[in-house]
């Protein structure tokens, strides 16, 4: 009964060693943002930002009847098929290599 016990309880310790080995490793690998660009799309507008697409992308603050101002977000697209939207900077922001 102790010996079952103590298999358990090592079997156990292994699985949790291995588990949180496993996150060590991956920790490193996250993504992180590799563009100092800060914008939240919850007002009517996005300065230095452009949008488009087909039927196009847009701020959901500037739009009647959807969001008031602080609230919105960016829309890429609607509830339809086949649609295509983006969202780019027009702006610049300093590169180091």
């Amino acid at each position: 009964m102790f010996n079952r016990f103590i298999r358990k309880l090592f079997s156990s310790l292994i699985v949790l060693f291995c588990v949180l080995f496993i996150i060590g490793i991956s920790e490193p690998l996250r993504a992180q943002n590799a563009l100092p660009i800060t914008e939240s799309f919850s007002n009517a507008t996005a300065p230095n930002m452009e949008f488009g697409g087909n039927p196009g992308a847009f701020l959901t603050a500037s739009a009647a009847p959807f969001d008031a101002p602080g609230s919105g977000f960016l829309r890429l697209t609607t509830n339809g098929a086949s649609q295509t939207g983006y969202a780019r900077s027009t702006g610049s922001f300093a590169s180091t290599n």
